[in-house]
């Protein structure tokens, strides 16, 4: 009986050595924390990253249809996140003309994108507006 007894008073006495952390945070004045922020994952959930997955390689593809003009100034503006001017100076072409293909450019791709945009982005019912072949037709007349 003794030797439990002193087991327990030796691994009482590791516990008061070993930092403890407390599961109610409290800030420096000792007030209880009403969010606890350390409780929080920053990593994203498990859904959001196979809809980040999906979602990009939607974009890919649909960029990969675009036509090979309007791709290069979509990607410029866009993705490069240039400036008008700094695109229609990198692609040798009037500013006019770099606002005309990114449009049309962004217009096709919403097109290409418009299924998987419905299924992940229900609250954005931009995308169910395109939905014939008449509509890219209209936006390659400007080539």
């Amino acid at each position: 009986m003794r030797i439990a007894k002193n087991l327990c008073f030796d691994e009482m006495r590791t516990w008061k050595r070993l930092s403890r952390y407390e599961l109610e945070p409290s800030n420096r004045e000792g007030e209880i924390i009403d969010s606890p922020d350390w409780l929080i994952d920053p990593l994203p959930l498990p859904d959001e990253i196979v809809e980040t997955g999906v979602l990009q390689r939607a974009i890919e593809s649909g960029l990969s249809q675009l036509p090979p003009l309007f791709r290069t100034i979509v990607i410029l503006v866009d993705i490069y996140e240039m400036e008008y001017r700094d695109a229609a100076r990198v692609a040798g072409v009037p500013m006019g003309t770099v606002k005309s293909r990114l449009a049309r450019g962004r217009m096709q791709l919403r097109y290409f994108l418009r299924d998987v945009a419905n299924e992940y982005l229900p609250e954005r019912g931009v995308y169910s507006q395109y939905t014939g072949v008449e509509d890219i037709q209209t936006l390659q007349v400007g080539l």
